[in-house]
């Protein structure tokens, strides 16, 4: 539907422009919610295709090609069977009540049940939208009986419902809710022993996605049930022996077992029959050799053909327990209570789109996918959807975490205080297990790097940079812009009109003429790089120089020349009088302790390790 500037052209070919306001387009909204609520009808807000809604003039435009002209007096409606170019004009002109409910609302409903192909249903009651009771679409004047006797005042306590219960009765035969889809997603939750759980988080993405889809979903989850039964064996001691279907679901139920007893004069075995929905265990019942409990056990658990149908377990009681001579008064032990057991189920959550969590022990569950509406169906037989009022594309999001037990979680370490006890993992710090630690992992470059935020200027004059190689050998660069330097330095020749990036160029110069240091330098734009150099110092009072942060390495087995690579790491973090990691840092600087597992290279045995 659309609410396109101009609606049609009058006979002479004038364009009709569209008159229709703010409030008046929310009432129609909300009219056409309603009844796509309703009925299998689905409506989409277009720029100008499908149904135009419009106010102007109600008797001056040509019908589109196609249609059927219906007017109203205050309304009227182009047909269009194909859907292609339908057309609903309310008078422009007229003292519309645009309050919610009120006369727009009521004329705007039956307009738009008109165009989609309801008729005018004069033997209904007044207050229903396809009686085209005049007064009740206006919102005022007394209303009369179906016998068309007057109703007074006090006798009008009809709700302006709409669409009303015939109204969507006769829409529905048209545009049935039959949407029928169902997305059955089969999952298994297997614990193993114990009482375990965990939780299930499922979320549909419909209305939520990139490109939104018209789909409003409806989850349903389902524990798969197997048909058993129980049974005694006539045993006057306790016995229970309990018999579950291998077929999954309702297609366990009505599987019979049936029991024969033959004095067979020796100790024979029980013997076996399957058929297709039944199993026949012929018992042997002579005195003294009546066959036991264990028995039953081992002939179905030998049978391929009985164990595909059947699982048998001892619930109460002896296997030795002998059961071939007693009056059986179960017989035959029949199946029954297999199918799908509903156990959550959610509609809407994040507007149109579904969420549900729910604990879950071990078992097999299905987890059910379909249009709000179609929420009563069999999960285990196919064609039992029905009722579904839209459709469209979604995503499904599925979670499982396992609940663990205490001793299994990350906790706290226990104090050195008396009465201190280890609690679960306080990520926050409150007193409280769990919670969440936010924090920035760190990471440095390789390699030191220098960079220039200022140009030059006279206050640069003669300040210092020392840079100290892997090999221990110092070099003392002095910036000058002249040729007078203090002896045994390397000038850093400059201009007071020299920019941060000349700057940075004439420092990489200079350190890389110095080819005994063994330290690199490449400058990139106001910035250097150094590769090699152990350590350096910079005058404080230089203070256009900003030095970035690095990694240093540190491995107890490392050799005397150290410039704290990777490839040359130090070999102690802060010893005195040695070149040591401390002593080369920077703020900012990470220095990282490479593990090494001592003369037998094994990081587990601890006590020849070096860090």
């Amino acid at each position: 539907y659309n609410f396109q500037a101009t609606y049609g052209q009058t006979s002479s070919g004038l364009a009709l422009a569209n008159a229709i306001g703010s409030v008046e387009k929310a009432r129609a909204r909300e009219v056409l919610t309603l009844w796509s609520k309703y009925i299998g009808v689905q409506f989409v807000e277009t720029s100008d295709l499908g149904l135009t809604i419009a106010a102007g003039n109600v008797n001056s435009f040509v019908p589109p090609t196609g249609t059927r002209i219906i007017n109203e007096g205050q309304f009227s409606v182009a047909i269009d069977p194909t859907f292609q170019n339908p057309l609903i004009v309310l008078s422009a002109t007229n003292n519309w009540g645009t309050e919610y409910g009120a006369s727009y609302t009521r004329t705007m409903a039956a307009a738009v049940g008109i165009a989609l192909g309801l008729e005018h249903a004069g033997d209904l009651p007044e207050t229903t939208l396809m009686r085209l009771d005049p007064t009740f679409l206006a919102g005022s004047g007394p209303m009369v009986d179906v016998n068309d006797i007057q109703l007074t005042a006090s006798d009008e306590k009809y709700e302006p419902i709409v669409p009303g219960n015939q109204d969507i009765l006769h829409a529905s035969y048209l545009y049935r809710p039959d949407g029928t889809d169902i997305d059955l997603y089969r999952f298994e939750v297997d614990f193993g022993a114990g009482d375990r759980v965990g939780i299930l988080t499922a979320e549909t993405y419909a209305q939520r996605l990139s490109n939104s889809s018209p789909l409003n979903t409806e989850l349903m989850l389902f524990r798969q049930q197997q048909a058993s039964a129980t049974t005694s064996m006539g045993a006057t001691v306790p016995l229970s022996l309990r018999f579950e279907a291998v077929r999954s679901g309702a297609q366990g139920n009505q599987l019979q077992i049936f029991f024969t007893q033959t004095e067979r004069g020796n100790a024979s075995k029980p013997t076996i029959l399957t058929y297709p929905n039944a199993i026949s265990i012929d018992l042997n019942s002579t005195t003294g050799s009546e066959s036991t409990v264990q028995d039953i056990l081992d002939a179905i658990k030998n049978s391929p053909a009985a164990s595909s149908l059947v699982r048998v377990s001892l619930v109460t009681g002896a296997a030795s327990t002998k059961v071939g001579d007693n009056l059986l008064p179960q017989n035959p032990v029949t199946l029954s209570g297999g199918g799908m057991q509903l156990v959550s189920q959610n509609d809407d959550y994040f507007s149109r789109d579904s969420y549900l969590t729910q604990s879950l022990g071990s078992g097999v569950y299905y987890l059910g996918v379909s249009a709000s509406g179609n929420d009563n169906y069999n999960a285990s037989i196919d064609g039992t959807g029905f009722g579904g009022q839209s459709q469209g594309n979604y995503d499904l999001r599925l979670t499982f975490r396992a609940a663990v037990d205490a001793s299994q979680t990350i906790q706290d370490a226990i104090g050195s205080a008396p009465g201190d006890v280890a609690v679960g993992f306080d990520g926050d710090s409150d007193g409280v297990p769990g919670g969440s630690y936010d924090f920035w992992f760190q990471t440095r470059p390789l390699q030191r790097t220098l960079t220039f935020n200022a140009g030059a200027s006279s206050a640069l004059e003669g300040r210092t940079i020392t840079v100290t190689g892997a090999s221990g050998a110092s070099q003392v660069f002095e910036f000058s812009s002249d040729t007078s330097i203090a002896a045994g330095r390397v000038r850093i020749a400059y201009t007071n009109g020299s920019t941060a990036g000349d700057l940075a160029n004439a420092l990489a110069n200079a350190i890389t003429s110095r080819g005994s240091l063994g330290v690199g330098a490449i400058a990139n734009g106001v910035s250097l790089k150094l590769s090699g150099e152990r350590s350096i110092a910079i005058d404080p009072l230089v203070k256009l120089i900003d030095v970035a942060g690095k990694t240093i390495f540190v491995d107890k087995s490392a050799g005397p020349n150290a410039d704290g690579s990777l490839a040359k790491p130090f070999n102690n973090i802060s010893g005195s009088g040695v070149p040591n990691a401390f002593s080369s840092t920077f703020p900012g600087d990470i220095v990282r302790i490479v593990g090494n597992g001592g003369v037998d290279n094994n990081l587990a045995t601890e006590a020849d390790n070096f860090a």
